[in-house]
Protein backbone atom coordinates (compact mmCIF):
# COMPACT_ATOMS: atom_id res chain seq x y z
CA UNK A 1 0.00 0.00 0.00
CA UNK A 2 1.09 3.55 -1.25
CA UNK A 3 -0.21 7.41 -1.34
CA UNK A 4 -1.02 8.58 -4.36
CA UNK A 5 -0.31 12.48 -4.74
CA UNK A 6 -3.74 13.16 -3.67
CA UNK A 7 -3.05 11.43 -0.61
CA UNK A 8 -5.16 8.55 -0.87
CA UNK A 9 -4.25 4.94 -0.67
CA UNK A 10 -3.04 2.73 -3.14
CA UNK A 11 -2.46 -0.76 -3.53
CA UNK A 12 0.09 -2.30 -5.53
CA UNK A 13 0.02 -5.81 -6.74
CA UNK A 14 3.32 -7.33 -6.79
CA UNK A 15 4.45 -10.18 -8.32
CA UNK A 16 6.03 -12.39 -6.19
CA UNK A 17 8.86 -14.95 -7.45
CA UNK A 18 8.70 -18.54 -6.69
CA UNK A 19 11.27 -20.23 -5.10
CA UNK A 20 13.01 -23.13 -6.20
CA UNK A 21 12.52 -26.14 -3.64
CA UNK A 22 13.73 -29.51 -5.72
CA UNK A 23 16.07 -30.04 -9.06
CA UNK A 24 16.52 -33.18 -10.78
CA UNK A 25 19.81 -32.72 -12.39
CA UNK A 26 20.35 -29.08 -13.39
CA UNK A 27 16.80 -28.49 -14.04
CA UNK A 28 15.00 -27.06 -10.90
CA UNK A 29 11.48 -26.91 -9.46
CA UNK A 30 9.20 -24.98 -7.45
CA UNK A 31 6.84 -27.91 -6.40
CA UNK A 32 7.86 -31.37 -5.52
CA UNK A 33 4.91 -32.08 -7.94
CA UNK A 34 6.34 -30.58 -10.61
CA UNK A 35 9.61 -32.68 -9.76
CA UNK A 36 7.64 -36.03 -9.84
CA UNK A 37 5.82 -35.12 -13.06
CA UNK A 38 9.11 -35.01 -14.55
CA UNK A 39 10.58 -38.14 -13.51
CA UNK A 40 10.98 -40.21 -16.19
CA UNK A 41 8.18 -43.00 -16.66
CA UNK A 42 8.51 -47.16 -17.13
CA UNK A 43 11.94 -46.69 -15.91
CA UNK A 44 14.00 -49.15 -14.05
CA UNK A 45 16.40 -46.99 -12.84
CA UNK A 46 15.20 -44.33 -9.95
CA UNK A 47 14.96 -40.79 -10.98
CA UNK A 48 16.74 -38.57 -8.07
CA UNK A 49 15.05 -35.50 -7.08
CA UNK A 50 16.80 -33.62 -4.99
CA UNK A 51 15.55 -31.42 -2.07
CA UNK A 52 17.35 -27.69 -2.26
CA UNK A 53 15.37 -25.64 0.35
CA UNK A 54 12.80 -26.07 3.31
CA UNK A 55 9.16 -26.12 1.98
CA UNK A 56 5.84 -26.94 3.03
CA UNK A 57 2.99 -28.85 0.81
CA UNK A 58 -0.54 -28.01 1.00
CA UNK A 59 -1.39 -29.91 -1.98
CA UNK A 60 -1.59 -34.12 -2.53
CA UNK A 61 1.90 -35.20 -3.90
CA UNK A 62 1.44 -38.36 -5.80
CA UNK A 63 4.23 -41.03 -7.37
CA UNK A 64 1.78 -42.85 -9.83
CA UNK A 65 2.96 -46.65 -10.89
CA UNK A 66 4.88 -46.06 -13.67
CA UNK A 67 7.48 -44.11 -12.06
CA UNK A 68 10.46 -44.47 -9.96
CA UNK A 69 11.58 -41.60 -7.45
CA UNK A 70 14.56 -40.75 -5.26
CA UNK A 71 13.45 -37.87 -2.93
CA UNK A 72 17.15 -36.68 -1.63
CA UNK A 73 16.45 -34.69 1.34
CA UNK A 74 19.73 -33.32 1.80
CA UNK A 75 19.06 -32.17 4.66
CA UNK A 76 16.31 -30.02 4.59
CA UNK A 77 12.97 -30.34 6.24
CA UNK A 78 9.28 -30.92 3.83
CA UNK A 79 6.26 -30.17 6.25
CA UNK A 80 2.88 -31.67 5.06
CA UNK A 81 -0.70 -29.81 6.30
CA UNK A 82 -4.20 -29.29 5.49
CA UNK A 83 -4.32 -31.99 1.82
CA UNK A 84 -0.29 -31.90 1.32
CA UNK A 85 -0.28 -35.90 1.64
CA UNK A 86 2.57 -37.83 -0.09
CA UNK A 87 1.06 -41.27 -1.67
CA UNK A 88 3.26 -43.82 -3.11
CA UNK A 89 1.73 -45.97 -6.03
CA UNK A 90 4.59 -46.64 -7.97
CA UNK A 91 8.41 -46.96 -6.27
CA UNK A 92 9.50 -43.98 -4.30
CA UNK A 93 12.87 -44.35 -2.03
CA UNK A 94 13.37 -41.72 0.84
CA UNK A 95 16.89 -40.83 1.56
CA UNK A 96 19.71 -38.29 3.01
CA UNK A 97 22.59 -37.40 1.64
CA UNK A 98 24.41 -35.61 3.86
CA UNK A 99 26.89 -37.30 6.59
CA UNK A 100 23.95 -36.03 9.71
CA UNK A 101 21.33 -37.53 7.73
CA UNK A 102 18.78 -35.18 9.58
CA UNK A 103 16.46 -34.35 6.46
CA UNK A 104 13.09 -34.65 7.80
CA UNK A 105 9.76 -35.24 6.58
CA UNK A 106 7.08 -34.24 8.81
CA UNK A 107 3.74 -34.67 8.96
CA UNK A 108 0.29 -32.28 10.31
CA UNK A 109 -2.25 -34.38 9.07
CA UNK A 110 -1.89 -37.89 10.15
CA UNK A 111 0.38 -39.63 7.55
CA UNK A 112 3.59 -39.05 6.88
CA UNK A 113 4.28 -41.41 3.96
CA UNK A 114 0.87 -43.42 2.14
CA UNK A 115 2.47 -46.57 0.51
CA UNK A 116 0.62 -48.93 -1.95
CA UNK A 117 3.32 -49.33 -3.78
CA UNK A 118 7.20 -50.20 -3.14
CA UNK A 119 8.39 -47.54 -0.62
CA UNK A 120 12.18 -48.10 0.40
CA UNK A 121 13.48 -45.64 3.37
CA UNK A 122 17.57 -45.79 3.44
CA UNK A 123 18.55 -42.53 5.49
CA UNK A 124 16.66 -39.39 6.92
CA UNK A 125 13.72 -38.68 9.08
CA UNK A 126 9.86 -39.66 8.47
CA UNK A 127 7.68 -37.84 11.23
CA UNK A 128 3.32 -37.70 11.69
CA UNK A 129 1.35 -36.48 14.23
CA UNK A 130 -0.43 -40.29 13.46
CA UNK A 131 1.07 -42.88 11.91
CA UNK A 132 4.66 -42.33 9.72
CA UNK A 133 3.87 -44.57 7.39
CA UNK A 134 0.65 -46.24 6.23
CA UNK A 135 1.33 -48.81 3.87
CA UNK A 136 -1.68 -50.97 2.59
CA UNK A 137 -3.63 -52.46 -0.96
CA UNK A 138 -0.25 -55.17 -1.40
CA UNK A 139 2.26 -52.01 -0.48
CA UNK A 140 5.78 -53.61 0.33
CA UNK A 141 7.75 -51.13 2.74
CA UNK A 142 11.85 -51.66 2.91
CA UNK A 143 13.36 -49.87 5.92
CA UNK A 144 17.47 -50.01 5.54
CA UNK A 145 18.30 -47.05 7.80
CA UNK A 146 17.12 -44.00 9.07
CA UNK A 147 13.88 -43.13 11.33
CA UNK A 148 10.15 -43.38 11.42
CA UNK A 149 8.25 -42.41 14.43
CA UNK A 150 4.34 -41.87 14.71
CA UNK A 151 2.74 -40.34 17.54
CA UNK A 152 0.54 -43.44 17.31
CA UNK A 153 2.49 -46.10 14.94
CA UNK A 154 5.75 -45.64 13.63
CA UNK A 155 4.64 -47.91 10.44
CA UNK A 156 0.54 -49.64 10.08
CA UNK A 157 0.80 -52.31 7.87
CA UNK A 158 -3.19 -53.49 6.77
CA UNK A 159 -3.92 -56.48 4.81
CA UNK A 160 -1.81 -58.17 1.74
CA UNK A 161 1.32 -55.93 2.39
CA UNK A 162 4.64 -57.25 3.28
CA UNK A 163 7.18 -55.54 5.20
CA UNK A 164 11.50 -55.87 5.63
CA UNK A 165 13.22 -53.85 8.29
CA UNK A 166 16.73 -54.16 8.03
CA UNK A 167 18.15 -51.34 9.71
CA UNK A 168 17.64 -47.85 11.18
CA UNK A 169 14.67 -47.00 14.15
CA UNK A 170 10.70 -47.24 14.14
CA UNK A 171 9.15 -45.78 17.05
CA UNK A 172 5.68 -45.01 17.99
CA UNK A 173 4.16 -43.98 21.06
CA UNK A 174 1.65 -46.99 21.04
CA UNK A 175 3.32 -49.42 18.94
CA UNK A 176 6.57 -49.13 17.43
CA UNK A 177 4.61 -51.41 14.34
CA UNK A 178 1.13 -52.41 14.49
CA UNK A 179 1.22 -55.18 12.02
CA UNK A 180 -2.94 -55.27 11.38
CA UNK A 181 -3.76 -57.59 8.52
CA UNK A 182 -6.52 -59.98 8.03
CA UNK A 183 -5.12 -63.17 6.71
CA UNK A 184 -1.91 -65.22 6.80
CA UNK A 185 -0.15 -63.74 3.28
CA UNK A 186 1.46 -60.85 4.48
CA UNK A 187 5.05 -61.16 5.65
CA UNK A 188 7.00 -59.10 7.87
CA UNK A 189 10.72 -59.72 8.27
CA UNK A 190 13.08 -58.05 10.76
CA UNK A 191 17.10 -58.65 10.41
CA UNK A 192 18.11 -55.61 12.27
CA UNK A 193 17.17 -52.25 12.99
CA UNK A 194 15.32 -50.51 15.98
CA UNK A 195 11.86 -51.36 16.74
CA UNK A 196 10.66 -49.18 20.19
CA UNK A 197 7.56 -47.45 21.60
CA UNK A 198 7.95 -44.50 24.20
CA UNK A 199 5.24 -45.94 27.01
CA UNK A 200 5.98 -49.45 28.99
CA UNK A 201 2.90 -50.70 28.36
CA UNK A 202 3.05 -51.32 24.91
CA UNK A 203 5.48 -53.03 22.39
CA UNK A 204 7.43 -52.52 19.60
CA UNK A 205 5.70 -54.87 17.46
CA UNK A 206 1.78 -55.84 17.75
CA UNK A 207 0.67 -58.59 15.16
CA UNK A 208 -2.24 -59.57 13.94
CA UNK A 209 -2.93 -62.47 11.47
CA UNK A 210 0.38 -62.82 8.96
CA UNK A 211 3.77 -64.19 9.46
CA UNK A 212 6.81 -62.53 11.34
CA UNK A 213 10.28 -63.58 10.73
CA UNK A 214 12.46 -62.78 13.31
CA UNK A 215 16.51 -62.82 12.37
CA UNK A 216 17.77 -60.04 13.89
CA UNK A 217 17.60 -56.86 15.41
CA UNK A 218 16.14 -55.19 18.84
CA UNK A 219 12.27 -55.06 19.58
CA UNK A 220 10.71 -53.86 22.89
CA UNK A 221 8.33 -57.02 22.84
CA UNK A 222 6.24 -58.53 20.70
CA UNK A 223 2.16 -59.01 21.22
CA UNK A 224 0.88 -61.80 18.58
CA UNK A 225 -2.66 -63.02 17.89
CA UNK A 226 -3.34 -65.70 15.34
CA UNK A 227 0.12 -65.21 13.89
CA UNK A 228 2.91 -66.86 13.10
CA UNK A 229 6.52 -66.37 14.73
CA UNK A 230 9.75 -67.48 13.36
CA UNK A 231 12.29 -66.05 15.56
CA UNK A 232 15.92 -67.35 14.46
CA UNK A 233 18.18 -64.27 15.99
CA UNK A 234 17.50 -60.40 17.34
CA UNK A 235 16.55 -59.60 20.82
CA UNK A 236 13.25 -58.76 22.09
Amino acid sequence: VTTNEEGNEVAILQEIEEIAIAKIGETEYTTLADAVEAATENSEETTIIEIIADFEISKAVEIPENKNVTIDLVGHEVRTYAKGGITNKGTLTITDSTEEGTGKIISNIGIGISNEGNFILTNGIIESNDYGVYNYNEGNVIVEGGTVKGNTYGIENINNTNMTISGGTIQGNEYGIFNNVSNNTSILTVTGGTIVTTRTDTYGIYNQYGTINIEGGEIEGIYSNRATINVSGGII
